[in-house]
């Protein structure tokens, strides 16, 4: 079985400063990013908007935004929790305000909904976003090196006989179980974080079957309201049933036990969450 892995690299300023633009370009402040003068803003106050290594500020954003003539938080927000759903693609921490705590605003995909962008345009923006989003289309597949052929005359006659005696005992030693290490058995095989969820704060995800499990980094999901979490947990399973044979999804926490299950029923996502 071949592993689907996206690429690691962190993004560049450039890509990350075109992802801001293009998810402002697509919400009510459009009208603001018309032309380069708010991306030349974003890399002027580059130290703001990342004040460390691997972090997007939002806070950092809102500040240098506010300066901008136009601005309105409310007409904002859209674009601002559309770019923490790329955090996956931006291969940074989008790090959200203390007013955003303050307003409750935790189901980013949510208000994101009327800031949406074409698969197409994030794709040419961001490389890590182009490798996942052709994986979900079913464009993409995983390439495996090539076995070279190798031909080789026939065995002489002796050597044939005693390689068709040995192939009969050890299958005769299968069927009685005595050679049970000659059987393979399917492994769990590691997945990007990214094809699973853009939302739910994810450690690590692993495939089995045709079931996805995927470890929460903390237990601070825990904590949000049933409803969402089940919001949550169902729009998961549908982008995890994207991967090829998955049909169903196991949520767990640090210490490995189930807090969500989910599978896919026909059309129909049937969840579960656990208390």
């Amino acid at each position: 079985m071949t592993e689907l892995v996206l690429d690691v690299a962190r993004s560049s300023r450039q890509q990350v400063v075109e992802a801001i633009v293009l998810a402002f370009r697509h919400s009510l402040l459009g009208s603001l990013f018309k032309d380069d003068r708010m991306a030349n803003l974003f890399t002027e106050n580059w130290s703001k908007i990342s004040p460390r290594e691997g972090v997007l500020s939002i806070k950092g954003m809102m500040d240098v935004f506010k300066a901008v003539p136009g601005y309105d938080f409310d007409k904002a927000l859209p674009a601002l929790c559309r770019l923490k759903t790329w955090e996956p693609y931006l291969k940074m921490q989008v790090e959200v305000p203390g007013e955003f705590v303050m307003k409750k605003i935790i189901d980013y995909q949510a208000k994101a909904a009327s800031c949406r962008v074409p698969d197409t345009e994030l794709a040419k923006v961001l490389p890590s976003a182009a490798q996942a989003l052709s994986v979900f289309s079913g464009r993409a597949r995983p390439i495996s090196a090539r076995q070279p052929v190798v031909t080789e005359a026939a065995p002489p006659r002796g050597r044939a006989v005693i390689m068709i005696v040995a192939g009969v005992l050890a299958g005769l030693l299968v069927a009685g179980g005595g050679a049970a290490f000659l059987l393979t058995r399917e492994t769990p095989q590691p997945v990007a974080v990214a094809l699973v969820s853009d939302e739910i704060p994810l450690a690590s995800a692993e495939r089995l079957g045709d079931t996805v499990t995927a470890r929460l980094k903390d237990r601070v999901w825990l904590t949000f309201p049933k409803a969402d979490r089940h919001e949550q947990v169902t729009r998961t399973l549908e982008r995890s049933t994207r991967i090829p044979r998955v049909m169903a999804l196991k949520l767990v926490d640090e210490a490995g036990k189930v807090v969500a299950e989910g599978r896919l029923v026909g059309t129909q996502s049937q969840v579960e969450l656990r208390e």
